[in-house]
């Protein structure tokens, strides 16, 4: 089947980058042909930020280049793309926040497939809304929504607080599947060896005082000095690291001794790489993504707010993770996954 591929593809994060390279190569193992539709959120940033982080977005983007299937022609504009005459048998969207409107913005209607022939299959994979509820000052477009969502042959999500708000707030039905980056076993050719590390690696993004205050509290007690891998910007008590490029960023979470997150990317490369890790993060709201996957595995007791005031540190160094049954677990979701997608686009 020939599928048009509409995600978060143009992005310099790790994880919208690792989870198109992902999407396409399960989709191309499971027999399929994959064209990224080159449509592209707005680029916001200043011209500061691109000259601050130039070697990254080089890196990123070469990465590309040499790992991403064939793109589409691009597309600048909703009209361009809504007008384009598209040769595919399946439109799909996801994963990432691709149902996320404060992300998407003014284009948020178009991921969800608010373009092509009616006729043409329309399937959903693992995308997210990345909030536990549907935004109030997105209301008004409930009913466009629901029409949209009416045209898909298969809808999945890959949390379940993005099943709750498919029911209660559009009236579908949706399957639960594990993140696109769950579904590939190797990621070598990106990273190349991942040796063990002494690190201490802090991914944190968002990188408030108490968090702060927390993973130094974290250091002292275990007696490593934090390394901060989530921004340019130096900060007091920890070991300063340019942004690593994608191949760097695996093998610094893949080789550490320890990891303190609050991304789900680098949670997800957590478990793939089985690592010792904790969760700290602020209680904004926008944790279902994190909680749901800790569930899953049955690690919820790795999972703190910046605001706890007891948080276990020499327990949660010293306790090591035991990753025999969260494998199982994992590799019986990543079948699941796998078999929505067989079904889906047979």
């Amino acid at each position: 089947m020939r599928i048009g591929l509409l995600t978060y593809h143009h992005s310099v994060s790790y994880g919208a980058t690792l989870q198109t390279y992902a999407t396409c190569k399960a989709l191309q193992q499971l027999g399929h042909e994959v064209e990224i539709i080159d449509f592209r959120l707005e680029d916001k940033h200043s011209l500061l930020y691109r000259l601050v982080f130039y070697l990254k977005d080089y890196d990123t983007r070469h990465l590309w280049q040499r790992v991403y299937p064939k793109l589409s022609s691009y597309y600048p504009e909703q009209t361009s793309l809504q007008q384009a005459s598209l040769d595919y048998d399946c439109l799909m969207v996801g994963s990432d926040q691709t149902w996320n409107p404060n992300i998407s913005g003014e284009r948020f209607l178009m991921y969800f497939l608010d373009f092509g022939s009616d006729q043409v299959r329309r399937v959903s994979y693992a995308s997210s809304f990345g909030v536990s509820k549907w935004p109030e000052s997105y209301l008004y477009a409930i009913p466009e929504i629901r029409r949209l969502l009416g045209r898909f042959h298969a809808i999945s999500t890959r949390e379940s607080a993005g099943q709750r708000i498919l029911k209660q707030t559009f009236g579908f039905d949706a399957t639960l599947v594990v993140d696109p980056t769950m579904l590939i076993r190797d990621y070598s050719d990106l990273s190349g060896e991942v040796p063990p590390t002494s690190m201490l690696n802090s991914f944190i993004m968002n990188r408030t005082a108490q968090q702060l205050q927390r993973v130094r509290e974290l250091g002292k007690v275990i007696g490593k000095r934090p390394v901060m891998t989530s921004t340019i910007r130096p900060y007091s008590g920890f070991t300063y690291c340019y942004p690593p490029s994608i191949g760097k960023w695996l093998r610094y979470i893949g080789g550490a001794d320890f990891v303190v997150v609050d991304s789900f990317h680098a949670l997800v490369f957590c478990l793939k790489y089985q690592r010792q890790f904790v969760v700290i993060t602020p209680d904004n709201g926008k944790n279902s993504r994190l909680t749901n996957l800790l569930h899953l595995v049955g690690l919820e007791n790795r999972f703190f707010y910046d605001n706890d005031q007891t948080i276990p540190y020499e327990q949660l160094y010293c306790d090591k993770i035991d990753y025999t049954g969260i494998n199982r677990i994992l590799e019986a979701e990543k079948e699941k996954s796998l078999d929505y997608l067989r079904r889906s686009l047979a």
